[in-house]
């Protein structure tokens, strides 16, 4: 049973009509093809050239970030249906050729932080292995709720505002950008064979997901990249699982009703 303590933490959970009305306002679009790739490439150069100055926008040709792990990711948009801008992105980075050898970013970045913390990476978990990778969200909507100064476009106000009740309209789903993001990410993991999740994430981020019910496991020490940063891993079906006994409604968001991941059937009667 859920403790009163971790309840209050939860706060007011989103009822399913609100997660259901993301759709009114937005759309979440795989990318197919070279125009939508480019679409991906301006979004992030806005965030992480401009707005924060993660990487050299002298070093990217023609306003598109992109970097050498771009070949071998799947990647996603979340769209602005009134306006048609681009909100978000995400991407994963998949083991290369399926090969077991592949090394995914944090490993080849954070090999330190790993090595101290005592983690290394399994041949047979590096087979179905995805990093998820530049998740970010678009200033205009970040600047609508008050935080354009976070690139992932989530912070503590942001979860407040969900909690505190009504919303004008579209002001209310903005928040609800993230969840929309893991919704592509475990639609892209169910589509590619991906069992496992690895990432480097802010503190921050870490624990505004946990109030979503979204956990992953710490396997390194803070590394400082563009600030600080925590190495992180989870299976993806102890995330999702994870999610379906603390926030049901979000569960059955990400997952489409279940159409993307069906829980083990020895599980189904435990959570």
């Amino acid at each position: 049973m859920m403790s009163k303590q971790v309840s209050r933490e939860l706060g007011r959970s989103a009822t399913q009509s609100e997660l259901d009305h993301f759709f009114d306002y937005f759309e979440i679009l795989p990318v197919k093809t070279d125009e939508m790739l480019d679409a991906v490439f301006r979004l992030r150069y806005q965030v992480y050239c401009l707005e924060h100055p993660f990487e050299n926008p002298q070093q990217c040709y023609r306003g598109l970030e992109r970097d050498i792990y771009d070949s071998r990711s799947v990647h996603c948009l979340i769209r602005h249906k009134r306006t048609g801008w681009d909100a978000a992105t995400v991407r994963l980075v998949l083991p290369m050729d399926g090969s077991e050898f592949s090394l995914l970013p944090i490993e080849q970045h954070c090999g330190t932080s790993l090595a101290n913390y005592g983690y290394r990476v399994s041949s047979q978990t590096r087979k179905t292995a995805a990093e998820i990778s530049r998740f970010a969200v678009s200033r205009e909507f970040r600047r609508r709720i008050g935080e354009q100064n976070v690139h992932h476009g989530i912070t503590n106000k942001a979860v407040q505002q969900l909690d505190e009740g009504p919303m004008s309209n579209e002001r209310r789903y903005l928040p609800y950008i993230t969840l929309g993001l893991f919704r592509s990410i475990v639609q892209m993991s169910a589509d590619q064979g991906i069992d496992n999740w690895f990432a480097v994430m802010e503190p921050m981020l870490l624990r505004l997901l946990k109030r979503f019910g979204i956990e992953f496991m710490r396997i390194g020490t803070d590394v400082e990249y563009h600030g600080k940063r925590v190495p992180v891993f989870n299976s993806v079906e102890e995330v999702l699982l994870g999610i379906q006994h603390l926030r049901p409604e979000v569960y059955h968001f990400i997952t489409n009703g279940e159409c993307y991941w069906h829980p083990p059937r020895s599980c189904v009667n435990h959570v």
